[in-house]
């Protein structure tokens, strides 16, 4: 199982299509693609995809706070008193954690 056979080619109409999946890694500033195609790859278990949810969930837990400090240490805080019209208008992207409910 992998995401995309679980969420796409699950799906009736889809079940059994070829796909195409490009990805553009960047190296020393240059993009190439490279090419997966449907069946390239063994699928993973289910008890194997939940493995890799719970680890991708709990690393991106853990990215939230370094993602922050790394957008404050991009962009000055403007002080109240200094701040203009164009400051005002920038959008601020916040990053809170999902909500564990």
């Amino acid at each position: 199982m992998t995401i995309l056979e679980d969420a796409i080619f699950s799906l009736t109409d889809f079940q059994n299509s070829d796909a195409e999946i490009i990805f553009l890694p960047e190296e020393d500033g240059v993009r190439t693609p490279e090419i997966w195609n449907r069946g390239d790859y063994a699928l993973l278990s289910e008890t194997q995809m939940r493995n890799q949810m719970e680890l991708f969930l709990s690393a991106r837990e853990m990215a939230y706070p370094i993602i922050e400090e790394w957008l404050k240490s991009r962009k000055p805080v403007v002080p109240e008193d200094n701040r203009t019209e164009a400051d005002d208008r920038q959008q601020v992207l916040r990053l809170d954690p999902p909500s564990r409910e």
